[in-house]
C-alpha cells in the first residue's frame, strides 16, 4: 500500500497486550490495536525502544479497517 492509504494519528498507549501488541486510545477517543513497527522490534544502535503504558506514540491506521494499526514513532511531549 502507498503512504496515502494510511491516516497517521497520536494516541496514548493505555495496555499492553502479547506479541508486541497494544491498546491505543488516539487523541480523539478511538481505541485501536496496534502493533510494533519493524524498526522497534531490532536493536538499533545496541538499544531496542521499550514501550510502557502512558507513552504517547505515533500510529498508522489503514483506512480499510480502522481499528488495527501499527506503531511508527514517539510522539513529541504535549
Amino acid at each position: 500500500m502507498k503512504n496515502k492509504d494510511f491516516l497517521l494519528t497520536q494516541g496514548k498507549v493505555t495496555r499492553l497486550l502479547r506479541n508486541n501488541t497494544f491498546n491505543i486510545e488516539c487523541d480523539n477517543g478511538k481505541m485501536v490495536k496496534a502493533s510494533v513497527a519493524a524498526r522497534f522490534r531490532t536493536p538499533t544502535g545496541g538499544r531496542r525502544a521499550k514501550l510502557v503504558i502512558g507513552d504517547r506514540v505515533m500510529i498508522a491506521v489503514p483506512l480499510g479497517d480502522l481499528e488495527k494499526g501499527q506503531i511508527v514513532s514517539f510522539a513529541e511531549k504535549k
